[in-house]
């Protein structure tokens, strides 16, 4: 299994180059993988964090939940469940750094979607006619097992452009739906307005849309890497 880490490793790589004001390019932080799936709140995430730049970065850690809108009357937040360590990182040029996240009390029923954010510190001093630029590096983290089939409901519905496709997660977690494709009743193709990838939360609907005078009948969407086929009403 060692032996494969180091391609995957690659392969899960995010780079993140920025350039500073007077055209000088800041250092690339490397990250893998780009997000974290905890089966159950008893398991543990890892995060290996890589500065392969020339100077050395400072980012502040934590989790928060997930939400996919503010709520409409503000109210005090519990802290989430699920914690990272360390909690601020100075990383050498070079070097690397294992940030792990999971959950460290009343974990019995702790699952959902959350976000593991690595913010920047710049301590630095401001350089005349310099810009600085700071990374804001935001990394899903899931827990509990991936929606199943059961558990993602669709439906249909005309609309002006078309047809209105919608997906509601009912799981406990989030996935993200990467590719979808819909076909009337002689198997035909429709055309997709879909902006994909698209994250679905739990207790969350999305809506796409379909175009084509027949009706969609049969839909392929994709979870990742995972196919899943759907016969509509």
């Amino acid at each position: 299994m060692r032996g494969r880490a180091p391609a995957r490793r690659a392969a899960a790589l995010l780079f993140v180059g920025m350039l500073l004001g007077g055209g000088a390019t800041a250092g690339t932080i490397a990250v893998a993988p780009t997000r974290v799936d905890l089966p159950d709140a008893a398991s543990l995430g890892a995060v290996d964090v890589q500065n392969r730049g020339t100077n050395p970065r400072r980012f502040q850690v934590d989790v928060v939940r997930w939400p996919r809108a503010a709520p409409t009357t503000p109210a005090p937040e519990a802290p989430p469940p699920l914690v990272a360590v360390p909690l601020s990182v100075v990383i050498p040029p070079g070097g690397q750094q294992i940030v792990r996240v999971g959950c460290v009390q009343a974990c019995a029923d702790v699952t959902g979607s959350f976000r593991l954010r690595l913010r920047e510190v710049d301590e630095r001093e401001a350089i005349a006619g310099e810009v600085p630029v700071l990374l804001n590096l935001t990394l899903p983290v899931f827990v509990g097992p991936a929606p199943r089939d059961g558990e993602l409901a669709w439906s249909v519905k005309p609309s002006p452009e078309g047809w209105t496709i919608a997906v509601q997660n009912r799981g406990v977690r989030g996935d993200q739906l990467t590719a979808l494709e819909a076909f009337d009743a002689h198997g035909v193709a429709l055309g997709m307005d879909a902006a994909l990838p698209r994250y679905v939360l739990e207790r969350e609907t999305l809506t796409l849309t379909a175009r084509g005078a027949a009706s969609p009948v049969r839909l392929r969407a994709r979870w990742g890497s995972r196919w899943q086929d759907v016969a509509l009403p």
